[in-house]
């Protein structure tokens, strides 16, 4: 389960759609619930989750900036950040 589902789930008109989807569950089903989730707010509250999250990594690696594996550290903030350059 992801965070977006996990969110979706706090909306009690869809957790029981979403609960309803198993293995083998209908395609149009399950693109139904994938159409709803993506209407609500989680995955706009998931993003900011993910920003928060890595304003905190960031602040967190701070202290170890002169560490030789700060730059790789970089590497993974900016790849988990979206940004690839």
């Amino acid at each position: 389960v992801t965070l977006p589902v996990l969110y979706a789930l706090e909306d009690p008109d869809l957790a029981p759609c979403i609960r309803s989807i198993q293995p083998g569950s209908p395609a149009a089903d399950i693109d139904a619930v994938l159409a709803a989730i993506r209407r609500g707010d989680a995955l706009d509250r998931s993003e900011l989750m993910r920003r928060q999250y890595l304003r905190e990594a960031l602040l967190a690696v701070e202290p170890l900036r002169s560490h030789p594996a700060y730059g790789q550290l970089e590497v993974l903030h900016r790849y988990f950040g979206g940004k690839t350059a």
